[in-house]
């Protein structure tokens, strides 16, 4: 792609003006869900038989109303949890020696575009035990299996996990936790919580607006990728960090708790390492560290749907344009947290893909999707670019654009099957009509898409699929 001129950034700076503006404009005040959270403390107390003191802090702020709309149910649902759950009667407090009267707290806060809230009481802390016996006695947990913090963790967020015996008014069936964390994921954002002895807290953090988010632009093997800045605990020098010995996978040592730590390369399967600067993410199972080589630069982004064909069970939430035809792939960070958690040290064998765009983001794009799909990619501009990287390197499968500058697409399959045999091979088009494609198809294409196709994740599916079947002919 061509070099934007003075005149396309002017309107691209106009047109964010424009989008802030709307932006301000659908903002709401927090008030328009807090002012109904005293009344709802007050019957809770009244139905537990617990005397409660409520603080309510930051209840002035403005954020976007669907935000506002998603929040408002896992903010009382903690406030539920805090009241059932974390504070105690007046005679226990009073046994424990503490105050009879005990303090549930809501705050609010807006830094950097994020809006932080958190709930929190002066109870006994959360029961481990006892969510180590619901866990064992659902199966949930193995009998074998060891009790660790991320496991008791990962417990509370699942679906139909209570430590209370008898469901009531006040106690449902066990999926307020599960509800909550997937209505802050919903919105790119994150939920942390601490608890000991002296309470709980329990912290979400959110974009405050749906159109704009902010980001962490890491770059890693040539490609951009947003992380979501909600997520993001800490961001270290590798310097800094102190590596521990785990039992099959990396760790670090992060505030006194030993946390896994798995580059970001590995996880996207580019090669590279060099990772120089470790990312610290939450999740719902507890901190996870990923290492990058680059940090580029915190900024608003303002994220676009990938499209059926590229969208998938990855952990992609969209695409955003950084200018000068450059693309960063934005990233759901609970799944890539829940997948460096899970990640063997030392990576996995990936096949493969060659990806051949003259358009460098949508290179980035595919390249990106088939990423975290499970393979590994390579890059091409052009046809002659292409033709030196499959003679250098083993590569599983092709992907390449239908019209490129001085040579299609189909010239570069038919060289393909001149020189590299059975290869297989999948064009993607935008304007490419039935003629165009019947031709790639006789030039030797295993597959073709219209970049428009609807169909939910069929590119990775279509790849999977031909270079499992190349697999078993080979070995037959």
């Amino acid at each position: 792609g061509s070099t934007p001129g003075p005149e396309t950034e002017r309107l691209s700076t106009t047109a964010r003006s424009v989008q802030v503006g709307a932006i301000d404009l659908a903002s709401v005040p927090l008030t328009e869900i807090t002012n109904t959270l005293p009344q709802l403390v007050r019957y809770l107390a009244k139905k537990t038989d617990k005397e409660i003191r409520f603080e309510l802090v930051g209840d002035d702020l403005a954020v976007d109303r669907q935000v506002l709309e998603r929040v408002s149910d896992p903010i009382r649902q903690l406030l539920v949890n805090a009241i059932q759950h974390g504070v105690e009667t007046m005679d226990i407090r009073e046994n424990a020696g503490k105050p009879p009267t005990a303090t549930i707290a809501v705050r609010a806060s807006v830094k950097d575009n994020q809006l932080e809230v958190m709930v929190s009481d002066d109870g006994a802390g959360i029961d481990w035990e006892a969510v180590e016996y619901v866990g064992r006695s659902q199966g949930l947990l193995g009998t074998d299996d060891e009790a660790t913090p991320e496991s008791l963790r990962s417990l509370l967020f699942e679906p139909g996990f209570t430590t209370v015996q008898t469901p009531t008014e006040l106690v449902g069936e066990g999926d307020g936790l599960a509800d909550v964390v997937a209505a802050i994921e919903s919105l790119n954002g994150s939920l942390h919580f601490e608890s000991d002895e002296l309470g709980t807290t329990v912290t979400l953090r959110v974009p405050t607006s749906r159109a704009l988010q902010r980001a962490l632009i890491v770059r890693t093997g040539g490609q951009h990728w947003g992380i979501p800045e909600a997520a993001v605990l800490d961001v270290l020098p590798m310097s800094q960090v102190e590596f521990l010995d785990g039992e099959g996978r990396s760790e670090i040592m992060w505030r006194e708790h030993r946390i896994v730590v798995t580059s970001l390369g590995d996880l996207m399967g580019q090669a590279g390492g060099g990772d120089k600067v470790v990312i610290v993410l939450s999740s719902r199972s507890g901190p996870v560290a990923v290492g990058v080589p680059e940090v580029v630069e915190s900024r608003d982004v303002a994220a676009k749907e990938l499209g059926p064909l590229l969208q998938g069970p990855s952990h992609l939430t969209g695409a955003a344009l950084l200018g000068s035809d450059r693309v960063v792939l934005l990233v759901d960070a609970a799944r890539l947290a829940e997948q460096a958690r899970g990640f063997p040290a030392g990576g996995s064998e990936r096949a493969r893909v060659l990806v051949v765009d003259d358009s460098q983001g949508a290179r980035e794009v595919v390249a990106g999707v088939l990423a975290t799909a499970g393979f590994a990619t390579v890059k091409a501009s052009d046809v002659p670019e292409a033709l030196e990287i499959l003679s250098d390197k083993i590569v599983d499968a092709v992907v390449v654009d239908y019209a490129m500058p001085g040579s299609d697409g189909i010239s570069l399959i038919e060289s393909v099957r001149m020189s590299f045999g059975r290869v297989p091979i999948v064009m993607l088009s935008g304007v490419a009509t039935e003629e165009d494609q019947q031709r790639a198809v006789a030039a030797g294409a295993d597959a073709y898409f219209d970049k428009a196709d609807f169909r939910e994740g069929v590119l990775a599916e279509t790849l999977q699929s031909l270079v499992a079947s190349r697999g078993t002919e080979e070995q037959t």
